[in-house]
């Protein structure tokens, strides 16, 4: 059996996507749609959804369409605007092979990328699977209202789940250890027993800091920061025009499947990068193919540093070897957390105090999160 792919929906699929969605009209009830609305209408469709409402199909061998899903915009009142609802049909011969939960947790990692703050989904009553893959990604009821679907003779009930996405979803993914964990970790490194109370951290059997960041980081890297994708994906269209999943690729290959950017990432980067006239469109079969531009060339001569660095890092053995680094950073921000305890009890801290803290700790955090590329891609 192939591997699943998901991509972007192409007006060529739409015939597909249509006879998936008619065999549910007439045999189930996970539509409230009792007739084909006919092609006219799956067009006119397919042009509402733009680049922050993507449409995918999944295939395992090309041009034969498994199953697709979408976000559509929920309300088009402009405060909806970072809401919105998800659609997953799978053929009928195709149930029961995971591609629905495929599907699903593509426009989830989509949705993320897109700076969508919440996913709606609005399932009949009696859809016993779609609930389940949809509690399975994390979406959870928050609604049910009584017989508003009569089809196939009866009334269903309409179920609506929700699931809010994670701002930091990759950091909290790389650390097993909970805030609160860590928390307690730097305070008995600075004052808890053992340790010595006001100085430091003891070293008794090597120093705990890196023994604590060495168990973190087991492994191979981290994600790259979403603010250098833009460069990898530059550098993976440098030599050659390339469609997303060949960018992916690429990208997996170089960095030896150290990391392996999903479709929910490269797609809007891409876009992103034909916003500003870094990459370009091309002919190129009926695949949408990118080809880096003049100016794109210049930006990755600019940033080649960080390409490079980011590659050869890549080939580590492992975070591990970086924990003294990471531990002195830590050190710090223990450090910051002494100092607000020694103040608290020595009588030094007002209220004025608190707010000259809180100025400083914001401007810091603020230089921090464009370091570390927290924003967009």
């Amino acid at each position: 059996m192939s591997p699943l792919h998901v991509r972007e929906a192409r007006v060529a699929d739409l015939g597909s996507i249509d006879a998936i969605y008619d065999h549910y009209v007439h045999t189930s009830t996970c539509t409230a749609q009792l007739e084909p609305a006919g092609m006219r209408a799956r067009t006119a469709w397919f042009a509402e959804h733009d680049a922050r409402h993507p449409i995918v199909v999944a295939e395992e061998q090309p041009g034969v369409v498994l199953g697709w899903g979408s976000l559509s915009t929920y309300n088009r009142r402009a405060g909806y605007a970072r809401t919105v609802e998800d659609s997953v049909y799978v053929a009928h011969d195709a149930r029961g092979r995971g591609v629905g939960s495929t599907i699903l947790a593509h426009l989830v990692d989509r949705a993320v990328a897109l700076g969508h703050h919440t996913i709606l989904a609005s399932i009949s009553g009696d859809q016993a699977a779609s609930l389940a893959v949809h509690a399975k990604h994390g979406f959870v009821e928050v609604g049910r209202m009584r017989e508003l679907i009569f089809k196939h003779g009866r009334w269903l009930d309409v179920v609506y789940l929700q699931k809010h996405l994670a701002t930091q979803r990759s950091l909290e993914k790389r650390l097993p250890l909970t805030y609160r964990e860590t928390y307690l970790q730097i305070y008995r490194m600075h004052w808890g027993h053992g340790h010595g109370h006001g100085h430091g951290p003891g070293r008794g059997r090597g120093d705990p800091w890196s023994e604590m960041f060495s168990e973190w980081w087991r492994g191979p890297a981290p994600r790259c920061e979403r603010g250098l994708v833009r460069w990898l994906v530059l550098d993976a269209i440098a030599t050659q025009p390339r469609h997303g999943y060949e960018i992916i690729q690429a990208i997996a290959e170089k960095s030896r499947n150290a990391y392996k950017p999903s479709p929910g990432v490269v797609y809007p980067t891409l876009q992103m990068l034909e916003d500003v006239g870094h990459a370009r469109t091309v002919a190129q079969s009926d695949r949408k193919t990118y080809e880096i531009t003049a100016d794109g060339k210049r930006e990755l001569r600019e940033h080649a540093g960080e390409v490079a660095e980011f590659y050869q890092g890549g080939e580590d053995d492992g975070w591990e070897q970086h924990a003294d680094d990471v531990a002195q950073v830590m050190k710090r921000v223990g450090r910051v957390i002494r100092l607000f305890k020694m103040g608290m009890r020595r009588g030094g801290v007002r209220p004025t105090t608190l707010r000259k803290m809180k100025a400083i700790l914001d401007e810091a955090l603020a230089k921090l999160e464009d370091l570390l590329a927290m924003g967009e891609p």
